[in-house]
């Protein structure tokens, strides 16, 4: 299997979209980042439609790198969508992770602006890893198309057109052929 690092990363982007996720359902909910109950009431409207477009923006994330995680580990990865499905979760998580800082909701990336530079940074890394994890000579090989496929396909049509016509005649024994 040539897609251990593309498995392993896309679970690791998945579990970290998943707990922002929950952190921000649970921020909206009224929970602090050390786990105890702030207040009934939300603090503003505008926070709590804050919270949870990254909650849902999140979640999306979160399954598109399982999907990512489901096709790996089922050595899918040969299959043409893949590669758009790969740039479509990198960007969708680096548009979520770039609003869930700029908005600066309390506790999901509450330190400075260099740190805070460091998810973006390390989605970027993460995608270069699995562009050239797609890109290597070993995957090369795997993706190279069967020449005798459509001559398959052909032979397996053909098959299929000459029962056809059988399916709708009934069949008579050879013993009764001369009563009828």
């Amino acid at each position: 299997m040539t897609r251990v690092l593309t498995a392993a990363l896309a679970l690791h982007w998945m579990a970290a979209f998943a707990m922002t996720t929950a952190h921000a359902v649970g921020a909206a909910a009224g929970f602090r980042s050390d786990g105890r109950f702030a207040s009934l009431a939300p603090s503003s409207n505008w926070e709590v439609i804050g919270q949870a477009g990254i909650a849902t923006g999140s979640a999306l994330v979160a399954a598109l790198f399982f999907w990512i995680l489901v096709s790996a580990l089922a050595d899918q990865a040969a299959v043409v969508g893949i590669p758009e499905l790969v740039r479509l979760a990198f960007s969708a998580a680096i548009a979520v992770t770039t609003l869930s800082l700029i908005a600066g909701l309390p506790g999901i990336y509450d330190t400075h602006a260099a740190s805070s530079a460091m998810p973006l940074i390390a989605l970027l890394f993460s995608y270069l890893v699995m562009r050239g994890e797609r890109n290597s000579p070993e995957s090369a090989a795997i993706a190279v198309p069967d020449i005798k496929a459509p001559a398959r396909l052909m032979a397996l049509a053909a098959a299929h057109s000459s029962l056809l016509p059988r399916l709708g005649k009934t069949l008579v024994p050879a013993n009764d052929r001369g009563k009828r």
